[in-house]
């Protein structure tokens, strides 16, 4: 038996599953591209460089998402590095990095989450505007408010230039997903935030939140909601393409 989520939950359940749809399926396309690659080229470096290439205009919304931050926040960083390369302990290739001075966690943290705010607000607007898709209504409907949209994704092949606004969403979904060195902040904002959240609890109990408040904040998630799923969407189609033809390429011996 399934029990029905508490209806100040409801409307997040669209949310989490496509924040965990959008993380899984980045990891799995990332996998499955340069396996692909390297069947083609036999050549693990030429296999990342391609990688890199594809989807370096994401990269540069990446890069320039933590710099442009960062100047607004009033700490130093360097031009961003656009230029891919084999830097790290591991021997990955890095895609692109800028060098922000150390600061403290809260200007750590938001120059870090730059990227996917950035990154999930130019998807979200081309997925909107390019292909006049709907935004899920998710803080009335909860988890039936994204059905429109899945209903609607098969009509965005009848939109002029179709395949370029594709790539671009492609390319910036999934390069703007934080590396570990902009997560490295998270944890200690995470806790501190909740050791404020337990003060205010003992203090002064659950805060009553203002309606106004309350929709303005399940808007955004709805605008995130769409942008993740628009990105796990397309990576879907593309494993769905790519994979069988891997598989091909590995029983083929290439």
């Amino acid at each position: 038996m399934i029990l029905p989520l508490p209806p100040a939950l409801a409307p997040w359940l669209p949310f989490v599953v496509a924040l965990a749809l959008l993380v899984i399926m980045h990891y799995m396309v990332t996998y499955v591209l340069l396996a692909f690659f390297y069947r083609i080229t036999h050549h693990l470096s030429v296999s990342m460089l391609l990688y890199a290439l594809l989807v370096w205009p994401g990269t540069v919304l990446h890069e320039f998402s933590h710099w442009i931050v960062a100047r607004l926040l009033g700490v130093y960083a360097q031009f961003p590095h656009l230029i891919p390369s084999r830097v790290d302990e591991q021997g990955n290739m890095v895609l692109g990095h800028v060098m922000v001075e150390r600061t403290d966690i809260v200007r750590r943290s938001l120059i870090g989450v730059a990227p996917l705010a950035i990154g999930s607000a130019v998807v979200a607007a081309l997925a909107r505007y390019a292909f006049a898709l709907p935004i899920p209504a998710i803080e009335v409907l909860g988890i039936e408010g994204v059905l429109p949209l899945l209903y609607a994704l098969p009509t965005i092949f009848a939109v002029p230039n179709a395949w370029f606004f594709l790539y671009a969403l492609f390319a910036i979904a999934n390069a703007m997903m934080p590396s570990p060195s902009d997560r490295e902040a998270w944890p200690a904002l995470l806790l501190f935030v909740a050791a404020i959240g337990v003060l205010i609890y003992l203090i002064i109990g659950i805060p009553q939140v203002p309606t106004e408040a309350s929709l303005w904040v399940l808007g955004g998630a709805a605008w995130l909601t769409f942008a993740f799923i628009i990105t796990a969407v397309l990576d879907l189609a593309l494993l769905m393409l790519l994979y069988p033809l891997e598989r091909l390429l590995w029983l083929l011996g290439r």
